[in-house]
């Protein structure tokens, strides 16, 4: 797990699916509670009992952004070869849905 800290007091973390402590699912939720525009398949409810059914979890890693102890942020993803002939690892395109917070519900 990495942690850089960024302006505006936010802390960004990349972690593994599997690495997520039950209060990281459970601020995930809270999360989901006032997300900008919610996406049930990224849901903590949807993907947490789906990782321990499906073995290709483990390449699933989010990118967390939290503030004052509060997900702000999440957005999963996966490295994988760009192709099967170039074995370096990359981002693919199309992995870019996250879950985010409604701006009005940030602490003024």
């Amino acid at each position: 797990m990495r942690k850089v800290s960024v302006a505006g007091g936010c802390t960004v973390r990349t972690a593994a699916l599997g690495e997520l402590t039950p209060d990281d699912f459970q601020r995930w939720r809270r999360l989901d509670a006032r997300a900008l525009e919610p996406v049930p398949y990224l849901s903590a409810d949807y993907l947490q009992p789906g990782s321990a059914h499906w073995p290709a979890a483990a390449s699933v890693r989010l990118l967390l952004v939290e503030r004052d102890d509060e997900m702000q942020m999440v957005m999963p993803f996966r490295i994988m070869p760009l192709h099967p002939w170039l074995p370096f690892p990359s981002c693919p395109r199309g992995t870019s849905h996250w879950l985010m917070r409604r701006p009005g519900s940030f602490p003024s």
